[in-house]
């Protein structure tokens, strides 16, 4: 029971945090984004990073079949920027969040945000 109510109060911060930081992307740019919201699986080290952080954006585009994206993680008064990454359509549909940040840059980011 107690697990069930974790699992559902992490799940709802995670589609706000992306809901907020889509819609912060378009401000930010002055351009119109479509707003979509995503239920992100719980994995480590991807849900630490939404917990802990402010917001978390993620930006990408389609170019020839293939997704170009990166993600910046805002917590208090720094942002971390991550390297732009190319993964295929399919990739990117199944986890948007992994597919921009891989494992390995993920956890380095989750390091800074506990330092």
């Amino acid at each position: 029971m107690l697990n069930e109510k974790l699992f559902t109060r992490l799940l709802e911060s995670v589609t706000m945090a992306i809901v907020l930081s889509i819609l912060l992307t378009s401000f930010v740019m002055g351009k119109t984004l479509e707003t979509k919201t995503y239920n992100t699986p719980i994995l480590y080290p991807y849900q630490l990073i939404v917990r802990m952080s402010d917001t978390v954006e993620l930006s990408y585009e389609n170019i020839e079949g293939e997704i170009s994206c990166s993600a910046a993680i805002h917590k208090d008064e720094f942002k971390i920027t991550t390297k732009t990454v190319v993964v295929t359509k399919s990739e990117f549909m199944k986890h948007k969040f992994k597919a921009c940040l891989p494992r390995g840059e993920a956890k380095k980011v989750l390091k800074r945000l506990f330092n």
